[in-house]
Parts: structure tokens; C-alpha cells; sequence
């Protein structure tokens, strides 16, 4: 990745019309360095890891001039505050855009494209997660530094703090938010624009196809992609109702695997009916329940299992079979 490829536009433009905003711009352009080796495409070694405390160092010398020059009232550490955090959401924003545009090209008609496209997009997610988590080391070891330094000026601590963060002003001024939240909802904001969830959806849809006609597919990729989703739906996690996790998942996800499970059946059915005699239709039925339990188990979430037995019952079951599945116990 470039480094400039990802910067604000027209940034420092808009960040010299005052005193607040060309703080925040000598500030910023030292983090926006920091963040230029995470985002890079290489993956973290011992030197860029020295490179970044470098510029740790730079950027806490800048606010350790600042704090000497007497220029940290709360106005300005706020002013500050709600600039960088724009800066940040906008770096971090254009990254994940850029990711998206390369499964672009990826997306194709074929099995293997699926599979491709599949495996490119758990490996940039695995791959974003880890910088995530090395932005908010990065974030933390600049914070322990300042409250060492100034252990008694917690305006400092306060401002270091919301740097990972939404913005300041949606946040109580005790209240500290890991940097891992801001950077999910980005990455779930940006896979929800346009066509992006659909051509990851579609991707899997056509290996679950594939794998109902019988064909061998790589069901890791598979778990992986819904791991992920779930892993979004922790985002909406509410103390009170464990099973808000799994909104993002049934919404982005699971409604377009059980309509298109709907429409694969259906047509199964008007082969079936005029194809085979009934017992054979039969064990055919039994089959098909037992390869969709195997299904859940293998890379859906369990609380799918209900409604895709169900929805096969309702499907693959004419009226006067209604007996038999009460026999068989499904």
C-alpha cells in the first residue's frame, strides 16, 4: 500500500484556518506516519515495530511542546480531539474502501472465482483485525507514556485516550472505548455499501449450490465468512438480550442463504415429483435433511438450524408425505 493513498483529502487545506486546526494538523500528519506502517501491506516485523515507536516519539514530543507552551486548555484539547477523530474514521474508512475494490476484481461467474474471491476476503479480514489491534497497541503505548510524563495532568490522558475512539463529543469524559469497536463498524459500514455484501453473499451461495449438486468444496471458507459475520454482530451486543449478536448475521446473511435454499428446493421438487417413484423421492427427502444438519454443524450458525429445517420440511414435503414425516420423526 502506498501511503499516500490513503491521507485525507485536501486536508491541510482545511486544517489551516486556526490556531486549534494547525495544532491538530502537526499532530495528526505524525499519527497519520504511524498509521501508514500498520495499514502497509507487509506484514509487521521487528523493524517497522522500532518504526513505529519512532514515531510514537514524535508525536508525544509534539504534545509535550504544546502542553510547555500552555497550549492545552479543554477548548483546544476538544477542538483537537473532534478533528483527529474525523482524520482517523477518514484514514481508516478509505483503507477498508480500497480492500472492498480489490474483491472487485476478484468476482467472477465461475466455482473457482467464488472460491478465490472467498479466500480473499477472510484473509483481509484476519489481516485487518491484526492491524487493528497493533493501531490500538501503537494507541496504548503512546497513552502509558503521557500518564508517565504527566501523571497529573489527566487532560492529557483524556485526550490520548479519544484518539481511539468516536468522536469526543458523542462520549462521556470518563468513558473509554477500544479502538477494535470504531474500526469494526467501519469495515461493516463499508461491506454493507453498494454491492459489496451481496458479492460476498453470492460468492458463498454459489459453494453452497455446488456443494448440494454434489460437488467438493472448501467448507473452511465458508465457516470463516460467517465467523465473520458473527463476529460483526457482537457490535449490536446487548447485556440484556445475548441473541442481538446475531442480528447482523440474519440480516446480512442468513435471510439470502434460506431464499435461495427455498429456490433450490423448489425447483428440486418439480424434477423429482415427475422423475423417480415415490420411495425413491422419499430416501431423497431423508438425504437432503440429513446433508443440511451437516450443514449447520459444518459452517452456519446453530440458531439457523430451526428455520432451515423447517423451511426443507415445507419445501420438500407434499401433503400426503405430511404422515411419513411424523413417522421418521423430523
Amino acid at each position: 500500500m502506498e501511503s499516500e493513498r490513503f491521507s485525507l483529502p485536501a486536508s491541510e487545506g482545511s486544517f489551516l484556518q486556526n490556531p486549534v486546526e494547525m495544532t491538530a494538523s502537526k499532530i495528526w500528519e505524525k499519527i497519520r506516519l504511524i498509521m501508514d506502517r500498520i495499514y502497509s501491506e507487509n506484514p509487521m516485523d521487528n523493524r517497522r515495530f522500532q518504526e513505529i515507536d519512532d514515531r510514537i516519539e514524535d508525536c508525544l514530543g509534539s504534545m509535550i511542546e504544546l502542553k510547555v507552551a500552555g497550549n492545552f486548555t479543554p477548548k483546544i484539547v476538544f477542538g483537537i480531539v473532534n478533528i483527529i477523530n474525523e482524520a482517523l474514521k477518514s484514514y481508516v474508512n478509505n483503507y477498508v474502501i480500497h480492500v472492498f475494490e480489490s474483491f472487485d476484481e476478484l468476482e467472477g461467474e465461475d466455482l473457482n472465482s467464488s472460491h478465490v474471491l472467498l479466500s480473499s476476503y477472510n484473509t483481509k479480514w484476519e489481516a485487518y483485525k491484526q492491524k487493528n489491534r497493533e493501531l490500538h497497541n501503537a494507541f496504548e503505548r503512546m497513552k502509558n507514556i503521557l500518564l508517565h510524563e504527566f501523571m497529573n495532568h489527566m487532560l492529557i490522558y483524556e485526550f490520548i485516550d479519544r484518539l481511539c475512539v468516536r468522536e469526543a463529543s458523542q462520549l462521556d469524559k470518563n468513558s473509554f472505548i477500544d479502538v477494535f469497536k470504531p474500526s469494526f463498524l467501519i469495515w461493516r459500514n463499508v461491506l454493507l455499501a453498494g454491492e459489496n455484501n451481496l458479492m460476498i453473499v453470492n460468492a458463498a451461495l454459489q459453494l453452497i449450490e455446488a456443494e448440494r449438486d454434489g460437488l467438493e468444496i472448501n467448507t473452511s471458507l465458508l465457516s470463516e465468512v460467517v465467523h465473520s459475520y458473527i463476529e460483526l454482530g457482537e457490535l449490536d451486543r446487548n447485556d440484556s438480550d445475548d441473541g442481538s449478536v446475531l442480528s447482523f448475521y440474519a440480516e446480512a446473511f442468513e435471510k439470502f442463504f434460506l431464499e435461495d435454499t427455498r429456490h433450490y428446493y423448489r425447483q428440486e421438487v418439480n424434477f423429482l415429483s415427475t422423475n423417480i417413484v415415490e420411495i425413491d423421492y422419499w430416501t431423497r427427502v431423508q438425504q437432503r435433511f440429513v446433508q443440511e444438519k451437516a450443514r449447520v454443524k459444518l459452517y452456519l450458525h446453530e440458531s439457523t438450524e430451526e428455520k432451515l429445517i423447517t423451511l426443507c420440511k415445507n419445501e420438500l414435503t407434499p401433503k400426503y408425505l405430511e404422515d411419513l414425516i411424523s413417522a421418521f420423526h423430523l
